[in-house]
């Protein structure tokens, strides 16, 4: 009998994590895109194209930064490599190790965030297979990232007891909408999932680490290891440190010791991280936590001198931390559309667990519980003085990903807690209904939800539209780049970009743009943010000497629908504003200045 109860456990892990992988899939070239997303396979492809010329800029920087020559990596630049197997297979390495290098230091992701984007795209791919094995990484860490909860939770509870603590909460934590969408982004964050969980394993099982000096080592590494998966992970080393101290303590009776104890991992830790640490403050990364994540009426930024007065301030505080800590959690945990009664319900449920998580975890008599509560709380409070400094905010945001798993640990244990005064089997069955139930309503909505977060742009349709009108020249505009991940278009028509700030950037992608292709002439301007305006028109005017006569086509598809999950946050929609308009020159007055190339990602 207990054969088969094992036998049931294992069959409803694997269809939860079955079901979570087809959700992932399902969609995953299909949603649509912004440029953080779209970005770094911009970036990446960019590389693979100019990559002799990156190449010899790479050469240069090393030999400058380090006073070497590099005779063979120079001589490698001035091949010409095409339609040659062996060179090609030669330069494949550099090539690669280029691109994954670009990724960081264009974008504000972490070294290894997106590192194996490059390996699964390149530019003979068509844009929809692009979008797909762009994301494909994000879809594998995801699925990682839902297994390695399942590792934690044996670890945690023992193979006999684990079940009913784990089912409903694996179940939250595959079908979190914030979760999915993210799994489904180039940009990776749900690294950040795997960078959490690692530490987490690795923190709960310190009592046996500490037992041999070969595992601290390793250990200590992996914790390094993981921080260049993940900037945010950084703020939880000071938890992760503490619990360290905290475990030597119990053992060693003695400060002493304890220091003797801790300096050796510190310096291995140390010097491992710094690389990751003079990157960031070469970037200056530390001063951009702050941007659009703010809300759109900064209402996720803390500003304590908007009140006035010693009460108003801690009643603003108070509220402040109270309101955004709801929001934040009951979005991370969304398997429904957000601010129904249901939702909220469900929200205040889960996050009354949580805080009964939190209590079980002290009150328990487990070593690995306390130190798992110790962690809990240390984290929350170098989040809150991240947020007090305003180098952070408490947003429903991407940037709060990496809390989830921390958030479904404690509504797991409160759930324990709650159904632990019936028997096990009782328990089991509880927590299978309440993964049915989340299942079930997740399925109800998720048609309806995907069907919101379609990608509009079609390479097919658009070629087709440009060759009926005779398009001479596209203009991109609303830091929109679907079109840079065209082939068939980007390559063939005049292109460029002009990104959303003070519309006064233009970018040439390709061909020759000048007043030229204005005189008489169907130009073709796309955006996913909103339609043509007077600011685009009047670059049109500095820019080209030109001005619209006339709109031959418009296919405007205007959306509410976020990026993120929520409706709260403000950072790109999915609208779809194709026209093709007819131009004619005007006399010069301004002076073209094309910026060849060059990105500006100052003002997304």
């Amino acid at each position: 009998m207990q054969r088969y109860v094992r036998y049931l456990q294992i069959i409803t892990i694997l269809v939860i994590i079955t079901l979570a992988g087809f959700v992932r899939l399902a969609n995953l070239g299909t949603q649509f895109t912004h440029v953080d997303d779209i970005g770094v396979a911009v970036t990446t492809l960019d590389r693979e194209e100019k990559f002799f010329v990156h190449l010899e800029k790479a050469s240069h920087k090393l030999e400058k930064k380090f006073n070497i020559h590099l005779v063979p990596l120079k001589t490698l630049t001035r091949w010409n490599i095409n339609d040659n197997p062996v060179k090609n297979i030669i330069s494949y390495i550099p090539n690669k190790i280029i691109q994954v290098h670009a990724i960081p230091e264009i974008w504000t992701y972490a070294p290894l965030q997106c590192a194996f984007v490059p390996f699964f795209i390149n530019s003979s791919q068509s844009y929809r297979d692009i979008i797909f094995w762009g994301r494909f990484p994000a879809f594998l860490t995801s699925m990682v990232a839902i297994i390695l909860l399942c590792v934690f939770s044996i670890a945690l509870y023992g193979e006999k007891r684990f079940f009913p603590y784990l089912v409903a909460g694996l179940a939250l934590f595959s079908f979190s909408w914030m979760h999915i969408i993210y799994s489904q982004q180039m940009e990776n964050y749900v690294s950040g999932l795997i960078a959490i969980m690692t530490t987490l394993i690795i923190l709960i099982n310190i009592p046996a680490i500490e037992t041999s000096r070969k595992k601290i080592f390793l250990s200590t590494c992996l914790i390094a290891f993981v921080c260049y998966l993940h900037y945010q992970l950084l703020f939880f080393l000071p938890a992760y440190w503490g619990c360290i101290v905290y475990n030597l303590y119990l053992r060693e009776k003695g400060i002493v010791t304890v220091i003797k104890r801790l300096i050796p991992r510190l310096v291995v830790f140390s010097i491992l991280i710094y690389p990751l640490i003079d990157f960031i403050m070469a970037r200056n990364l530390g001063e951009r936590g702050i941007n659009w994540n703010t809300g759109p009426e900064k209402e996720f930024f803390f500003n304590i001198l908007s009140a006035h007065g010693l009460l108003d301030r801690i009643t603003y505080s108070i509220v402040f931390f109270t309101k955004n800590t709801f929001i934040v959690f009951t979005d991370l945990i969304a398997f429904m559309p957000e601010d129904t009664r249901f939702s909220l319900i469900i929200g205040t449920i889960c996050f009354c667990l949580a805080g009964i998580g939190l209590f079980s975890c002290f009150r328990s008599t487990q070593h690995t519980k306390k130190m798992l509560g110790l962690f809990i709380v240390i984290a929350s409070l170098t989040w809150i003085f991240l947020v007090l400094i305003n180098k952070i905010t408490i947003s429903p945001t991407r940037h709060s990903l990496i809390l989830l798993p921390l958030i479904i640990i404690l509504i797991s244990e409160g759930l324990g807690l709650a159904a632990g005064y019936f028997k096990r089997d009782v328990q089991s069955g509880l927590s299978i209904s309440l993964a049915i139930m989340i299942i079930v309503v997740f399925f109800t909505n998720w048609t309806s939800v995907s069907k919101q977060r379609l990608d509009h742009f079609d390479e097919a349709r658009i070629a087709q539209l440009l060759q009926k009108y005779q398009v001479s020249t596209i203009i991109s505009y609303g830091w929109t780049w679907n079109i840079d991940l065209m082939n068939s278009i980007s390559k063939k028509y005049n292109y460029g970009h002009i990104n959303d700030c003070d519309f006064k950037q233009f970018d040439l992608m390709h061909g020759d743009i000048s007043s030229d292709n204005f005189n008489h002439r169907a130009v073709a301007v796309i955006s996913h943010r909103h339609a043509p305006d007077k600011r685009l028109y009047a670059i049109f005017k500095e820019q080209f000497s030109a001005e619209p006569v006339s709109t031959v086509y418009s296919d405007n598809i205007p959306s509410a629908k976020e990026i993120e999950f929520s409706h709260r946050t403000k950072n790109g929609t999915n609208g779809y504003y194709f026209n093709i308009i007819k131009t004619r020159s005007i006399p010069h007055n301004y002076q073209t200045n094309l910026n060849q190339n060059k990105r500006s990602y100052a003002c997304k």
